[in-house]
């Protein structure tokens, strides 16, 4: 082999400063996208242990449109530059775009935006790029739920919409143009601000009757509530984490930016944390446009049949497989163990790569069916379990699982056949009961 000493050629491919062996997203939009707080949201992964870095390109008040064709027309931006610096030159693993309405703003800019963005992000260094619609909400509205359900045509020429049809529209047509190779999802800050209003309706929290009192003027979010609903919703999509139980950010001026009044104060209670957080995590892990999958691969059981009465069966250990994010786990008449923990029949959650183990009492009464149901996520598995149809003196009963309540009827059957001076039809009566 002869070595070139005249030419040093360095392949160099960036990436966010720091963020080697962490996670990057960058966003693009106009103050709607500036209201999810990218900084805050960095904030939010730290609180899991995430190192992540979020860059940005702020256009307030356009479209995504505009925002393609005037790339040095920027309200704010990072140290990463422009998008077409941004995108072409770092390697990022989220891309975040946000439709808006302007005038000559429609569908078919913004799914040809859409197009455009992806194909400069995938011609830079970036490798397996998730990029995500950011679902934004409506302008106030009198009644949110009627806005938000009202049906919209799939037409090109129709105007930018923050409606749930219309970002269901542009996913699917985009999905359309776009190889499979490319992962395209949504995040549904919209969707959730749908439910939060529902709940707000129907539930008792101080100074908060509608999402309407989210909003802060007629088009952004309050800088406490609001924003937090927001982020908390991006957090949640990008990451596929729970955010229940996280806390709230620090309280004063520390943070003044991260979901606090410009004052330093907030209406941001526990109670309200509490509703957006399980609103957030409810509306993200059900939906089907987010990425998120919480349906597990089915286990191969077995019926169990000619089960001694009252004998403990343990079904396992299966692996949970097919789900990417955190899933609740819940079992009706049996038990349930994760990594080799104590059974329970509480509800609980379940990670990906956990195993489990399912514990079920027979019936106490022969030729009785049981059915035990498990849910996981989105997926549900029944397990039968149906005892003797009698005892059997001669044979004795069939081994199917634990012993734990089987050495009863041995020990009876051993008084039976050495011991006559016991009468027979008082074993018979004893191991019926």
């Amino acid at each position: 082999m002869t070595k070139n000493t005249n030419f040093l050629v360095i392949f160099l491919i960036l990436t966010p400063l720091g963020l080697a062996n962490g996670s990057t997203s960058y966003h693009v939009g106009n103050s709607l996208t500036w209201d999810m707080l990218p900084p805050g949201l960095v904030a939010m992964a730290g609180e899991k242990g995430i190192v992540h870095d979020a860059g940005y390109h702020i256009r307030s008040g356009m479209g995504l449109n505009y925002i393609w064709d005037n790339p040095d027309d920027v309200t704010s931006s990072t140290s990463y530059g422009n998008y077409v610096t941004a995108l072409s030159s770092y390697e990022w693993d989220n891309v975040v775009l946000q439709p808006y309405y302007k005038i000559g703003s429609t569908l078919g800019t913004d799914e040809q935006a859409f197009l455009d963005f992806i194909n400069l992000t995938t011609a830079g260094p970036s490798r397996k790029t998730k990029f995500f619609i950011y679902n934004a909400w409506p302008s106030l509205q009198v009644d949110y739920q009627e806005y938000w359900d009202q049906d919209i045509p799939n037409d090109q020429d129709y105007q930018t919409t923050h409606a749930r049809v219309y970002f269901k529209h542009l996913l699917a047509n985009i999905k359309t143009k776009i190889s499979n190779d490319v992962e395209l999802y949504m995040i549904p800050v919209g969707e959730v601000f749908y439910e939060i209003d529902k709940k707000l309706r129907a539930g008792n929290y101080s100074g908060f009757d509608s999402i309407n009192n989210f909003y802060r003027d007629k088009v952004h979010m309050r800088r406490d509530v609001g924003r937090f609903a927001v982020a908390t919703t991006a957090f949640a999509t990008l990451f596929r984490i729970n955010p229940k139980g996280m806390t709230l950010p620090p309280t004063g001026f520390e943070n003044p930016q991260y979901y606090f009044l410009d004052n330093g104060t907030t209406l941001l209670t526990n109670e309200l944390r509490d509703l957006i957080q399980e609103t957030v995590w409810e509306v993200v892990s059900y939906h089907v446009d987010t990425g998120i999958d919480i349906t597990p691969n089915e286990f191969d059981t077995i019926v169990v049949t000619d089960a001694r009465l009252g004998e403990i069966i343990v079904y396992g250990t299966y692996t949970i497989d097919g789900i990417n994010a955190e899933s609740r786990i819940s079992i009706s008449n049996g038990e349930y163990a994760i990594n080799d923990n104590d059974f329970t029949g509480l509800d609980g959650v379940v990670f990906p790569g956990d195993s489990i183990k399912i514990r079920i009492p027979a019936p106490e009464t022969y030729a009785t069916l049981k059915m035990v149901t498990l849910n996981i996520g989105l997926g549900g598995q029944d397990f039968h379990v149906t005892t003797l149809d009698s005892l059997d003196l001669l044979n004795g009963p069939t081994e199917t699982g634990s012993t734990e309540a089987g050495c009863t009827h041995w020990f009876m059957l051993l008084l039976f056949l050495f011991i006559p001076s016991v009468r027979r039809c008082d074993l018979l009566k004893s191991n019926t009961n």
